[in-house]
């Protein structure tokens, strides 16, 4: 049989051995995974009656079955699953309206408040739990150690066609680690990925961001190529023994071509370094550079006092003193010779 997964926000197809279940049980598993939980208990039915009329985006589930197998109450069947009131496992109202369910054993299995849905499922041996509100659905997948492995956003409209991915994240963990060492992020809108590693503590030590590039109609070159992940930005952190953050770099790429055609890449390349000494109690003192040139230094006298030095190309210098949150002087000056200075009443 053919199963379905969700490919870039849209149905696709996988060619998959099917389980020992019955054919109800395995359609209702491929609508599930896509996490078709919609908060208005009218528009569940609407979305499922489509799917078994062959209407929308799910017409592709009735051409995996021939048509003698479907049952002809496939949308109220699933809709009654959906709803825990077909599973004898779980104890609930027998009406669809109902505020929660819970399991023989009295675990709560889904939770309806207003608009807001909240469901908990067993799956490989850990829990999937979904929440649902405002036209959003966010679902979480965790392992048998109650850790996080992955995310998904969805958008969702009044039919099972509206359903879009907007996002998804998975997380990897070490071997008996409790936080994850790596975060990686797709994001639908632009084809954005993004990758996020971890120390032990958890903190984040370096992020790249890119999206995917289509090759453009006209590039004979790479006109048969797939498309290719291109990196925008890269950032990296530093911390001392203390966990404080000291250091912070940020490259950013941009990308050209040559009279040629020969693909060029410039990076730009900004730095923060923040130093603890005490005077400024729990704030820094920072410098800011922009490709090694120095171009700004904030100095604390006190937690409240502090001065700001920015540089500019030319020589140019402006310094400025702040007090208790308001600026009190201003001096500009290049190459050293004091051209402008301002003061401020408080």
């Amino acid at each position: 049989m053919r199963r379905f997964v969700l490919c870039a926000g849209t149905l696709c197809l996988l060619a998959l051995p099917a389980p020992a279940l019955s054919l109800l049980q395995r359609l209702f598993d491929s609508l599930v995974q896509i996490a078709v939980f919609y908060p208005d208990v009218d528009s569940t039915r609407a979305a499922f009656a489509l799917a078994a009329s062959g209407d929308d985006g799910f017409s592709a589930a009735a051409e995996s079955f021939g048509d003698d197998e479907i049952p002809p109450n496939i949308a109220e069947e699933l809709l009654g699953q959906l709803d825990n009131c077909a599973d004898p496992g779980v104890d609930g109202a027998d009406s669809i309206a109902a505020a929660q369910f819970t399991d023989s054993g009295g675990r709560l299995r889904r939770l309806v408040y207003g608009d807001e849905h909240f469901s908990v499922r067993a799956q490989d041996g850990g829990r999937t739990v979904t929440d649902s509100a405002d036209g959003l659905i966010v679902r979480r997948h965790f392992d048998g150690d109650d850790r996080l492995t992955a995310q998904e956003r969805f958008r969702i409209g009044t039919v099972s066609r509206d359903l879009a991915l907007l996002s998804a994240r998975t997380y990897a963990y070490h071997d008996g680690a409790t936080l994850p060492y790596q975060m990686t992020e797709e994001i639908t809108e632009g084809g954005k990925h993004t990758v996020t590693d971890y120390d032990e503590n958890g903190f984040a030590v370096r992020r790249e961001f890119s999206h995917y590039e289509q090759p453009a109609p006209d590039d004979s070159e790479r006109a048969d190529a797939q498309c290719r992940l291109v990196q925008d930005k890269k950032i990296v952190w530093g911390y001392d023994d203390a966990r404080r953050l000291v250091a912070e770099e940020t490259t950013t790429y941009s990308y050209g071509k040559t009279a040629t055609g020969r693909e060029t890449v410039e990076t730009d390349v900004a730095k923060k370094f923040y130093a603890y000494d005490g005077l400024g109690g729990t704030k820094p003192d920072i410098s800011y550079f922009e490709n090694e040139k120095l171009r700004m230094r904030t100095v604390y006298e006190s937690e409240n006092v502090y001065n700001e030095t920015m540089y500019f190309d030319g020589g140019f210098m402006v310094q400025v003193r702040y007090e208790n949150g308001s600026k009190v002087r201003e001096i500009v000056s290049v190459d050293g010779t004091e051209l402008r200075r301002r003061t401020f009443a408080q």
